[in-house]
């Protein structure tokens, strides 16, 4: 699977509005809390009928990653590590599904997921 790389960035609108911006496009936020630490974002151009939307997870317990329908939860680093390793969140349940990141770039999938 060829994955493109996606910086994401995080920034505020003269407004003072948080903004995220990735793979050249702007996403706004529309729902500070979705379902406990997730948010949802949608693009900048919602408003002219894009559909695209982002949802970030953000707690001071755990940092989540979402890819596609599936999320990971970030694993514990022990070491020096460069990479963050990332597991699928149905991984008690047998789903061998990772992902690695390069300062917040994909840089390798393994979509193996044992579930929908």
């Amino acid at each position: 699977m060829n994955i493109p790389e996606l910086k994401c960035s995080y920034s505020r609108t003269k407004y003072g509005n948080p903004v995220i911006e990735m793979g050249g496009y702007r996403y706004n936020r529309v729902h500070k809390r979705m379902n406990g630490p997730r948010a949802r974002w949608t693009c900048v151009k919602n408003p002219a009928g894009c559909r695209a939307y982002l949802v970030t997870i953000d707690d001071h317990k755990h940092r989540g990653l979402v890819v596609g329908r599936h999320r990971y939860n970030l694993v514990v680093k022990r070491g020096n590590y460069v990479k963050d390793h990332w597991r699928c969140v149905k991984r008690n349940t047998g789903c061998r599904a990772v992902v690695h990141t390069l300062q917040d770039v994909v840089v390798m999938i393994k979509e193996n997921h044992n579930h929908p």
